[in-house]
């Protein structure tokens, strides 16, 4: 009787992908300056340049030098840490009160409102500074000015780190080159909260006894941040360089003792002179005997 052969392992799982890179366009060193820039990885999705997201917007680009402002918009959300019931406060048997524990699964979610052209921003921001309310012997811009930043700074503190983190991150990306210096502010900070209706809800009072209102479940934040380049540069090579360990006079200190490191170099090579020749390793051993050989016979009559 034939035996048979085993069967065939069964694969399961998703099919598989060809991960061979797809070819890319030779690049053109060569081209003139003013033909538009091409990005040799377009075809690919990893593509951060023609395809930054996956609908299809691509970044925003100015290829402009007379272009120096810049106004992003962006929308904070504050999700609260949900509440579990934990146990019962009682008093004689009787409850009277619950115990809630955090799950600690709160969060900050950072949203870029694309929909918004720089003019629109830029009348967000002046509409703001009319609308506020000055004190005698200040200016309308200066008092709108010192109120935003009271109200920055009295955000959540995790909202107040999650917002300098977002302006650290843009002054980073956008000082690359060393001719110019750009900084990021903020400008317009407009409180607000989640809407699932066209009107907002009836805020209640918490209690009896308190004049506040009720938070709303997710509060959110609308921001303007406005870049703006303050300073350049027209020295060759832009602005140096420099850390906690760099040495701005290393070339006058190299001029300087070139002559005590030559002389320490001729006196190596003299005091190597000076030195008996021996070799730093013992001589190799001879190499073993070979068995199957037999060793040779001393010479007849002695």
């Amino acid at each position: 009787m034939d035996v048979l052969p085993p069967p065939k392992p069964l694969r399961c799982g998703l099919p598989r992908v060809n991960r061979q890179r797809s070819p890319s366009p030779v690049s053109v060193f060569d081209e003139e300056l003013d033909s538009p820039r091409r990005d040799t990885d377009s075809i690919s999705i990893n593509s951060m340049e023609s395809l930054p997201d996956f609908m299809g917007r691509t970044a925003v680009d100015f290829d402009n030098d007379h272009v120096t402002t810049v106004y992003e918009a962006w929308e904070l959300s504050l999700i609260n840490d949900g509440q579990t019931r934990h146990s019962w406060k009682s008093l004689f048997g009787i409850n009277i009160g619950t115990k809630w524990i955090s799950r600690g699964d709160g969060c900050i979610l950072m949203n870029p409102l694309v929909s918004f052209e720089q003019g629109e921003l830029a009348d967000m921001h002046e509409d703001a500074i009319r609308g506020h309310r000055n004190k005698r012997g200040t200016s309308q811009e200066v008092a709108y000015s010192q109120d935003l930043a009271n109200r920055a700074y009295d955000l959540p503190s995790e909202v107040y780190d999650r917002l300098q983190s977002l302006l650290e991150d843009k002054t980073l990306a956008t000082n690359k080159n060393p001719y110019r210096k750009r900084e990021w502010r903020l400008i317009v900070l407009q409180p607000g909260e989640f809407r699932m209706t066209d009107l907002l809800p009836e805020r209640k009072r918490k209690s009896i006894f308190s004049r506040e209102k009720k938070p709303p479940v997710t509060r959110t934040w609308f921001i303007i941040l406005r870049g703006r380049e303050v300073k350049a540069t027209k020295e060759n090579g832009g602005w140096k360089t420099f850390s906690r360990y760099s040495n701005p006079w290393w070339k006058s200190d190299k001029r300087e003792t070139k002559e005590a490191r030559e002389q320490h170099k001729q006196m190596i090579k003299k005091m190597d002179r000076a030195r008996p020749r021996y070799s730093r390793y013992p001589p190799p051993p001879p190499p073993p005997a070979n068995p199957f050989i037999p060793p040779p016979r001393p010479p007849m009559g002695l």
